[in-house]
């Protein structure tokens, strides 16, 4: 599977987002059922593993996987442009490929407090 680089859309950080990942080789869905799908993101692509800003592990079902982002992963982060990565794993850790990187830039909301008034 060949490696894409996308910059993600600026997000508003603390709001949802949420997107599908399709596996597809040749125009044809590929079953990665089982594999280990890792959302990584970084301030810089040098850090360790260990100072990683957010981080998501999906079971991939299918040819396809959907990356949910919650308020609470990104509300306490900086506003800048981040590094991040998609990684597949397989069931025993044998193998790894990475199917994506690029930049995603958080950007700072003017409400902060969500809390509804009856």
């Amino acid at each position: 599977m060949a490696v894409s680089e996308v910059n993600l859309e600026p997000h508003i950080r603390g709001n949802n987002m949420s997107f599908l990942i399709e596996f597809r080789k040749n125009d044809l869905p590929v079953d990665y059922t089982g594999w280990t799908l890792i959302f990584s993101m970084k301030y810089h692509p040098l850090q360790s593993d260990e100072e990683v800003a957010l981080r998501k592990e999906i079971t991939v079902t299918g040819s396809e996987a959907t990356l949910e982002i919650v308020p609470e992963d990104t509300r306490n982060l900086a506003t800048q442009k981040f590094y991040y990565d998609l990684q597949l794993v397989s069931p025993d850790a044998e193998e790894v490929q990475t199917v994506m990187t690029g930049r995603w830039q958080l950007l700072a909301s003017v409400t902060h407090n969500v809390e509804l008034s009856s």
